[in-house]
């Protein structure tokens, strides 16, 4: 009802990660109404995945690396282009490919190279149609 409430709420320690997951839609659209107080959590959340993806980044040495955005509020047109933005601003070279698997199918596929399967994009898009 008030940003208190909302404090309050997410600063509970039982509160499941389904449920917090639940809000950003709202706050999504708060931040794009002009809400100061979301707005400022949209650019955090943005700023903390970039800064993740930059860790990861330098921790396997990749200078260009290839994100594929997954998930609901990385999909969302409205948090996308900033999170996109913060990551690039971090590691310069990005590219944001779409992804042709879901992400079972991406986990088939790291298995499958693992095992040492000659990899094809005839195989890749049966695996995307299968699944």
């Amino acid at each position: 009802k008030n940003p208190s409430d909302l404090v309050r709420k997410l600063y509970q320690p039982s509160l499941p990660a389904r449920d917090l997951a639940r809000l950003c839609p709202a706050i999504v659209s708060l931040a794009v109404e002009g809400d100061a107080h979301a707005k400022d959590i949209i650019d955090k959340a943005q700023e903390g995945l970039a800064e993740m993806v930059a860790a990861a980044a330098r921790r396997v040495e990749l200078r260009t690396p290839a994100v594929i955005l997954t998930g609901g509020l990385a999909r969302a047109e409205r948090f996308r282009p900033g999170l996109e933005a913060a990551i690039a601003h971090r590691v310069p070279g990005t590219s944001f490919p779409e992804r042709r698997l879901s992400p079972v199918g991406g986990a088939v596929l790291c298995a499958l190279r693992g095992a040492e399967v000659d990899l094809d994009d005839a195989l890749v898009e049966r695996l995307a149609a299968g699944l």
